[in-house]
């Protein structure tokens, strides 16, 4: 079998191969191994010591290192040891598929359009690259490959910078994501020939692909900030793809290449004597794009974490970098002193803000799960209510331009992406809070109360969000993720307990209704959206056939159970400001009675119907959840809560 077919197979959404060049079939290529003109495996050529170990080239980080540092000038003598193989390729038939696979790249033009196309639409919500460093390596790559001749045999990756090899990859990977959000009416989609979106969608997987295969053939041995970047592309694309799983493997591959690279430890800049005061600045700003990566890796691995019950694959006390200055990295950083942004100072705020807050949040997960506190039954549950008010806390360190209530809009008009970006501000807040309750709110009141006031709060934020959102950035993940996630613990806590707060229930019976249309809207172009109709229709069915969904107060709950939990706490865990920051912006409610007049349920059916149908950004979890929900029995000894609200054995106690 040829290398080149190993390495060029395209993928559908879902991962299965949809063509290959030789006909190969895909078992076939996963068992052999790639190799050289002698047959031998390329990757086993002129292996280290350390490759072949795994140790990382860190003082005091191992045992190799002890014996280098116990050498100290004797470090030569170690040289055959710690070389890696001087070849980022290692074979030429390899190095012709990784231009072969280059060239497909498309024509300027139609890259320099997608590219603005990706910092105009995308860049803001992820914050993956920097705009100027990503630059410097386009110019880089393009002087690097011009000339290359379509005789790929006579044109090897010896005068390209092993730095640049990943370029390729990158560019793909903003090219796939980039046709996820073009507007129609861009010229590179017409000069694509891509005006449907269904062949839109398969130009982005093929796109992706390639730039996978790239990263194949380069291997691990010369990794850069550009091959962790490329596999964070990746994981975001692929969660616009509602693939979640395997959005979730590829940040794990992002995190591992950033460990490699020491990006989570703080580094020390020494600038030599004959350093220029512009090379100084560039290195200080360099020092600040890399901690920039490594915050928005850890915020999406604790963000994981905490919404989908995945591991954390970052462990925070390995971390000591200094958090990242707020402000916004110059076109030229040879020219500008690093200065944080000061609100007092009426400058113009700085896009990487909401990234700091995120950090802070990411922080306050990693503590909750250290200390257990969104488990159930904790020792002291005091530390429940330390931890709620922690998290508000943040709020109140928003600055004017940034926060929901009340907030300065003087620069909304030169910030077009500000209103949104408070919309993801109280969301994240708030989505945290429902994840320290969401594990205490069949024991304490105060955790139920404040769990379904966040649930609210994120669906008004979600609301807000969509409403300033244009439809070709319909794609993002989250518009469709924290709606179904917050309605569905409102769908599962309406059919658990009987609400006594008529308002309260006109209030998620309006942001059930609200988000149901807003999915509704989405799912054409959003796969999490279109599986988001059918579950919250389901739980819709459940509701209206609830026993719990009466005006009936159940015993020993009234309304000032919400309010007091003898020996915890003797006033309400959530104040009346609290509840103001929380609730945001209140709308007019409606029934879901008038849900079931206008939108049609899926007759008799069952939750296995509705996962048939499903993508795979964890939807499985709710579903299995919701499909042990009985229609007639909601009695406290059901397991059926327990599972759903990420508990294990019992109930009501």
């Amino acid at each position: 079998m040829s290398i080149t077919s190993l390495l060029f197979f395209e993928t559908d959404l879902s991962g299965r191969p949809l063509e290959t060049i030789d006909g190969d079939n895909h078992e076939s290529r996963r068992k052999s191994l790639p190799a050289d003109e002698t047959g031998s495996n390329p990757y086993f050529q002129d292996p280290s010591l350390i490759h072949q170990a795994g140790y990382l080239l860190m003082s005091g980080s191992n045992t190799f290192n002890d014996l280098r540092q116990a050498l100290n000038e004797e470090t030569h003598g170690l040289q055959e040891f710690t070389t890696v193989r001087a070849k980022a390729i290692p074979s030429r038939r390899l190095e012709e598929t990784f231009w072969m696979l280059a060239a497909e790249l498309p024509s300027k033009p139609v890259i320099d359009e997608l590219v603005d196309i990706y910092f105009a639409e995308v860049n803001w919500y992820y914050h993956i690259l920097v705009r100027c460093y990503f630059d410097e390596l386009y110019v880089a790559w393009g002087k690097a490959s011009k000339g290359r001749t379509s005789d790929v045999k006579n044109d090897y990756h010896e005068g390209v910078s092993k730095d640049l090899l990943h370029v390729p990859a990158l560019l793909f990977q903003v090219l796939a994501i980039a046709l996820q959000f073009a507007p129609t009416s861009a010229g590179a989609v017409k000069k694509l020939g891509v005006h449907g979106l269904l062949a839109r969608d398969r130009l982005s997987c093929k796109y992706s692909t390639k730039g996978l295969n790239v990263m194949t053939i380069i291997g691990h041995q010369h990794i850069t900030i550009s091959a962790v970047q490329h596999d964070l592309l990746r994981a975001s694309w692929l969660k616009n793809c509602g693939q979640g799983t395997e959005s979730w493997h590829s940040l794990g591959d992002a995190i591992r290449k950033a460990q490699e690279l020491s990006l989570y430890q703080n580094s020390k800049i020494r600038p030599s004597e004959s350093c220029s005061v512009g090379e100084k600045l560039k290195m200080i700003w360099n020092d600040e794009y890399k901690r920039r990566l490594w915050v928005t890796l850890f915020s999406w691995d604790s963000h994981m974490a905490l919404a989908l019950g995945r591991p954390r694959i970052i462990n925070a006390s390995d971390c000591d970098i200094k958090t990242p200055m707020d402000c916004d990295t110059p076109r030229d950083p040879s020219t500008t002193i690093p200065t944080p942004y000061a609100s007092e100072n009426d400058t113009m705020p700085t896009s990487f803000y909401p990234s700091i807050l995120g950090y802070s949040i990411a922080q306050m997960v990693h503590e909750m799960r250290t200390t257990g506190a969104n488990k159930r039954f904790p020792r002291n549950y005091q530390v429940i209510g330390d931890m709620h008010r922690r998290i508000l806390s943040l709020l109140d360190t928003v600055p004017p331009v940034f926060r929901v209530q009340n907030p300065d809009i003087s620069w909304d008009s030169r910030c077009p992406n500000l209103p949104r970006q408070r919309e993801q501000i109280f969301m994240a807040v708030n989505s945290l809070l429902l994840g320290l309750h969401r594990s205490h709110i069949h024991t304490q009141p105060e955790s139920r109360e404040a769990a379904i006031e966040a649930a609210l709060s994120v669906l008004q934020a979600q609301q807000r969000f969509f409403d300033l959102t244009p439809r070709n950035q319909y794609r993002f993940f989250g518009l469709a993720f924290f709606t179904m996630d917050a309605a569905t613990f409102l769908s599962a806590a309406t059919m658990l307990h009987r609400l006594i707060d008529a308002q309260l229930r006109e209030r998620i019976d309006f942001a059930l209704h609200q988000a149901l249309i807003r999915l509704e809207a989405l799912q054409d172009v959003n796969p999490l959206a279109r599986s988001g109709v059918k579950l919250l229709r389901y739980c819709f069915q459940k509701i209206q056939y609830s026993p719990r969904h009466t005006d009936q107060v159940p015993p020993n709950l009234g309304h000032s159970a919400f309010h007091t939990s003898p020996g915890v706490y003797a006033t309400p865990l959530l104040s009346s400001t609290s509840q103001d920051s929380l609730g945001g912006l209140q709308s007019e409610p409606c029934s879901t009675s008038e849900i079931f007049q206008t939108q049609s349920l899926i007759p008799e059916s069952t939750i296995q119907d509705v996962a048939s149908e499903l993508n795979t950004f964890e939807v499985s979890y709710w579903i299995e959840q919701v499909n042990q929900i009985p229609m007639e029995d909601f009695g406290p000894g059901s397991s059926t809560w327990d599972t759903l609200f990420g508990q294990s054995n019992g109930a009501f106690n």
